[in-house]
């Protein structure tokens, strides 16, 4: 996982930490989906500069930046919800 990645999952963490609900199962399960795909998208990326089939790879990759930015979405109502 590359720097920026690595201090976005570092500051969504502390911020949960905060609310006391780092080990809720509904967080820890929808933070580790958002890690993986922040994962996958990282290598796409990376293969997207070193491929021919960029057509399918980018495809893939907007596919898998919109599901994390869902699933961010999910981990940041998470938060709210489970702080109050």
């Amino acid at each position: 996982m590359n720097s920026d990645f690595k201090k976005q999952a570092d500051e969504i963490l502390k911020i949960a930490e905060e609310y006391g609900i780092e080990q809720s199962f509904l967080f820890s399960t929808t933070f580790d989906k958002y890690v993986t795909q922040l994962g996958i998208l990282e290598r796409i990326k990376s293969e997207l500069e070193d491929d021919d089939e960029k057509c399918t790879k980018a495809r893939a990759y907007n596919n898998t930046a919109d599901s994390s930015n869902k699933t961010l979405g999910a981990l940041i109502r998470l938060i709210t919800t489970m702080r109050d």
